[in-house]
């Protein structure tokens, strides 16, 4: 308790508790004591303090709400979710260890976590998604936690204002995905790391315990513990203290090395495959722009058209970049915890060793919101210098801060979706007649199967068209069979870019020749979702009716978010069936 205060509040209980007698003689002389002493002693209460946490507080519930509301949105499982989902639900826990169906990686602790929670609760979606959401919500008390050691309290309230409203961080805590443990590992690991005094062995023993952890729940805690190895071991090279950099060295090899070997040994050697795709163009490196393009984005500061002006960009850009001079220039430890995962990610990324998705950037996000705030709050402390740096702080940080809310009340209202399949889904089994057939496109079969396996869906998975996904398949590449035909009432599409072949002299010709297998039906369901690429889209959006239109007769159409079911009667115009012949699937 700060010492004025202590002073105030004795000197006005004095007289009270010290001289009773005379309080009792004289009611009138002690109230107008109390009325003296009180008020200064509330003036001398820490006043930052209490209005600052209930601050901290309101912004952490802020973010609390945009997530449940993500949450709670009923969003169906898109292609990438469904995918990991099968595999954990057709798995042990210790089936897990092994590598993955369909080209998926994640991390062993974070796939064991979920499959027990299905075991205990069921396989519906918010089952599937609950561990990704307690890790979401749990970095934002860490967010702050982390800011309030780095900076002062206003800069803590602006980079807990960011993170909170990250439009990235708020919907990837709702995905069946690791993305939202990278990023409360590396909080918690930093919250550990940085420490107001003097960093000590003892600190960065406590912090590599952390990252020991964190490594089987995030990949991408491999960039946070070199981080706050080169952070102290320069603090102790540059204060001459040998024996904490030896001790240091010995608790790296000893803990780190034994978890990191065990590590790799029993998960991360089985993702090798993965690098194959990591490595292709398109989905890593790219350059600087890329990486800053996709990390602004997922902060709720997009980059491309229709996105925020280019003086925002540069101001936020501005800001970050100051943040990092002031903060390495106060406490250079600190900053090098921040700022080096960015870098090493920086470096991974320019030599294609790490892709560059917004998904896989999100850990990056508490550093970069940390490096904004600090700039501006810096830039702002001048105003004891210049009074009109008071409206450039102000100024800057409605312009950083406006469109990341905007763009989580609007999602708010109208929270983010990918594929909504699940609605055709339900139309499809409250609408499914005796003797329809149901052709599903390749990427669609794996949501499909997913409900058919879960039985989110709330009718029998014994009877059609369900039971169509009971011979199933599984396979090492992303789009590999996940179920096997069953013609002609139950046709799943090939994938054809598995086919270079036919790919490349008529890349339509492979989803006609699935289609051309459903003719002379009555009743034919078409579900789409997921088209892969262009040429997909605009078959499935061109081509594709006009094909069907063609061959047979239109009876209804349901269309959803990046979803389409499609009824047609493809008895009545006949033509020629043509070639049944599929090609062998992969």
């Amino acid at each position: 308790m700060h010492e004025p205060f202590v002073g105030a509040v004795r000197s006005a209980s004095a007289p009270i508790h010290s001289n009773s007698a005379r309080t009792d003689q004289n009611p009138r002389r002690a109230a107008h004591q109390l009325a003296w002493h009180v008020p200064r002693a509330l003036a001398c209460l820490p006043y930052r303090v209490a209005p600052v946490r209930l601050l901290a507080i309101a912004i952490i519930g802020a973010g609390l709400v945009f997530r449940l509301s993500q949450f709670f949105s009923g969003r169906s499982m898109w292609l990438d979710e469904s995918v990991l989902a099968i595999n954990i639900l057709n798995r042990s826990v210790g089936g897990l260890s092994h590598p993955l169906d369909f080209d998926q990686g994640a991390p062993l602790g974070f796939l064991v976590v979920v499959k027990v929670l299905a075991l205990g609760f069921g396989n519906s979606e918010d089952v599937l998604r609950l561990f990704p959401l307690l890790c979401g919500i749990g970095a934002l008390p860490l967010m702050y936690i982390v800011a309030r050691k780095v900076m002062t309290d206003a800069g803590a309230l602006i980079a807990l204002f960011l993170f909170a409203c990250a439009d990235g961080l708020i919907y990837y805590s709702t995905e069946l995905k690791q993305y939202s443990c990278d990023v409360i590992a590396g909080l918690a690991i930093s919250a550990v790391a940085i420490t107001p005094g003097r960093p000590t062995w003892r600190r960065y023993a406590a912090a590599s315990v952390v990252g020991a952890v964190a490594i089987w729940f995030s990949h991408a805690t491999f960039f946070f513990l070199p981080a706050i190895f080169v952070a102290y071991g320069a603090y102790f090279l540059a204060q001459r203290t040998w024996s904490d950099l030896g001790r240091i060295v010995m608790v790296s090899l000893l803990l780190l090395g034994v978890s990191s070997a065990l590590f790799y040994e029993i998960s991360f050697r089985d993702l090798g495959h993965l690098q194959s795709s990591v490595g292709n163009p398109g989905t890593s490196g790219g350059g600087l722009h890329v990486v800053i393009g996709n990390v602004a984005e997922a902060i709720g500061l997009p980059f491309g058209q229709g996105g925020i002006p280019q003086i925002v960009r540069l101001l936020a850009l501005a800001s970050a970049l100051a943040g990092a001079i002031f903060l390495l220039r106060r406490r250079f430890d600190h900053a090098l915890i921040v700022g080096l995962p960015i870098a090493f990610v920086l470096a991974a990324t320019a030599r294609h060793r790490y892709p560059t998705f917004e998904r896989t950037l999100l850990f990056v996000i508490p550093g970069v919101s940390l490096f904004v705030a600090h700039g501006i709050y810096s830039i702002s402390r001048l105003a004891r210098k210049t009074a009109i740096m008071v409206i450039v702080g102000a100024a800057l940080t409605i312009l950083v801060v406006e469109h990341p809310v905007a763009e989580a009340a609007r999602h708010l209202a109208h929270p983010r979706q990918k594929e909504e399949i699940k609605p055709l889904l339900v139309e499809l089994v409250h609408r499914w007649q005796p003797g329809d057939s149901l052709y599903v496109y390749y990427s669609a079969q794996y949501a499909f199967r997913y409900y058919h396996e879960c039985g989110c869906l709330g009718a029998s998975s014994s009877a059609p068209p369900l039971s169509f996904a009971r011979q199933t398949a599984v396979g090492p590449m992303l789009f590999s069979r996940a179920l096997r035909s069953r013609p002609p009432h139950f046709v799943v599409g090939l994938w054809a870019q598995g086919y270079p072949r036919l790919w490349a002299r008529d890349h339509y010709n492979v989803y006609r020749r699935d289609v051309r297998r459903m003719l002379g039906g009555r009743r034919v369901w078409i579900l789409f979702s997921h088209a892969n690429s262009i040429r997909e889209l605009r078959f499935e959006d061109t081509e594709l009716p006009l094909l069907l239109d063609r061959l047979g007769t239109p009876i209804t159409k349901i269309s959803r978010f990046h979803s389409e079911l499609l009824l047609y009667d493809l008895r009545t115009k006949g033509g020629r069936r043509g070639s049944t012949r599929s090609p062998t699937p992969p």
